[in-house]
């Protein structure tokens, strides 16, 4: 006998993470479109971390906790006024201008 989920269960599952995923592409992508004025891949590769920040502000823990695109690109911009007060912006921009990132902190 097996155990386990059903097949049907399973697939129920990962239909709805794609009808989630689907549904707030769009927000992720606006978002991004606000903070980057008019992203392009380049702005996803070299600013990975307000990406990654943009993201955290729509889902944290697995779940969609933000839809609406105003206050996410209000909490990204608080943030980085804050970071920018602090000196902590453009701290990596800097160094990725002089070189010196190259495998920092990576493991290489």
């Amino acid at each position: 006998m097996r155990t386990g989920c059903s097949g049907s269960y399973t697939g129920t599952i990962q239909a709805k993470a794609v009808a989630v995923a689907h549904s707030n592409k769009k927000v992720f992508v606006e978002s991004l479109d606000r903070s980057f004025e008019n992203v392009c891949e380049l702005d996803l590769i070299f600013n990975f971390e307000e990406v990654h920040h943009v993201l955290s502000e729509i889902i944290s823990g697995g779940m969609v906790v933000e839809t609406n695109i105003a206050d996410i690109s209000a909490a990204v911009e608080e943030s980085n006024k804050t970071k920018k007060s602090t000196g902590l912006l453009n701290v990596r921009d800097d160094a990725l201008i002089k070189g010196v990132w190259s495998g920092v902190g990576r493991g290489f």
